[in-house]
């Protein structure tokens, strides 16, 4: 998908325009234009174009001294007759302006969102310098000057998870090992398969019963439609033991993984067995006993194998889903802050 609103050329002319850098990213099939980076009085700023599903916006970050950040200096930057004219405003900004406006430590955000069409480039440099000359009368400009340690010398401009900073060589040579230790070390930990065994089969039991006591419902008022309910609770079932037992397991893990699904199964097992005792107490009132158990377990499954390994399937689906889950949701296990150096 390409940047919102237009071309990666665009970013380049508009990078041309204030003087700033183009930090372009690889993407499937060519090198686009991901986000610029520059320096305008004295302060880094970083221009980031980002589209999601439900909204397109232009990210303005705006970089000074960490120290510098005082009581107040949101409101003050809001109030401020620069600010206020970037945007055709004489007394205030609007509020949903204001939300859109976030002062961190350190750090300035004024965020453009829009619909359909992106702001221009015009635009965008107007609301960069009015908060610039805004910022100007409250905070004071970043010196050149590592970050972290206050050396002056070997500096260069990186973007820390795309936001600008300007540090040593040798501080950043030091967080890579620092973070590659940490990664290295988090990946080395076990899962703890004995209390992961424990809660998931907890777990196995308390939804199996929930889960089977909910299934019954199918056979007794809608026959017809029976399976197909019965197993997208017993997905349910099979998801909800997955995720209680990873709880238990801590650390994600291969080992953790496979571990899971014997226990999704058993939690299956216990459905399969509530469900049919339940439809049997009602539909046909008997004693509660073992041979009762054993009917609605062992003797319902070779009397309605088809129905039982489907049950199962869906199981088993619910626990495919909460494995894949942290997969599509883009968390990795453990990552280090990237950190890369401005062209």
């Amino acid at each position: 998908m390409a940047e919102p609103g237009a071309s990666a050329g665009r970013w380049d002319r508009l990078a041309e325009r204030l003087g700033f850098v183009p930090v372009r990213r690889k993407r499937l099939f060519r090198d686009r234009t991901r986000l610029l980076v520059g320096e305008r009085s004295g302060y880094l700023a970083s221009i980031v174009p980002k589209h999601s599903l439900n909204q397109s916006r232009v990210d303005l970050f705006v970089r000074f001294p960490q120290r510098s950040t005082v009581r107040g200096l949101r409101e003050d930057l809001l109030k401020d007759d620069a600010l206020l004219k970037a945007f055709g405003r004489r007394k205030r900004l609007p509020r949903w302006r204001r939300k859109h406006f976030h002062v961190g430590d350190g750090s300035v955000l004024l965020r453009l969102p829009y619909a359909v069409v992106p702001p221009s480039a015009k635009r965008i440099e107007r609301a960069l310098d009015g908060l610039v000359d805004a910022m100007s009368r409250h905070v004071r400009a970043l010196e050149r000057a590592c970050e972290q340690c206050g050396a002056r010398g070997d500096l260069a401009v990186f973007l820390v998870d795309d936001l600008p900073a300007i540090f040593c060589e040798p501080c950043v040579e030091a967080f890579h090992a620092t973070e590659q230790d940490f990664t290295e070390q988090f990946d080395d930990l076990e899962p703890d398969l004995g209390r992961g065994a424990r809660l998931g089969l907890a777990g196995a039991a308390a939804f199996g019963l929930l889960g089977g006591a909910v299934a019954a419902l199918g056979p007794i008022l809608a026959p017809a439609v029976a399976l197909p309910a019965a197993a997208a609770v017993f997905a349910l079932v099979g998801y909800a033991t997955s995720a209680v037992a990873s709880r238990g397991f801590d650390v994600p893990s291969w080992s953790a993984v496979a571990a899971k699904l014997p226990l999704t199964l058993v939690a299956a097992a216990v459905g399969w067995t509530a469900m049919n005792a339940v439809a049997t107490m009602t539909l046909r009132p008997a004693i509660w006993n073992l041979t009762l158990l054993w009917g609605s377990s062992w003797g319902a499954a070779v009397a309605a194998p088809r129905d039982a390994a489907v049950l199962g399937a869906a199981a088993a689906a619910g626990w495919i889903v909460e494995v894949l889950q942290p997969l599509v949701r883009f968390r990795p296990r453990a990552k280090a802050a990237r950190i890369e150096r401005v062209p």
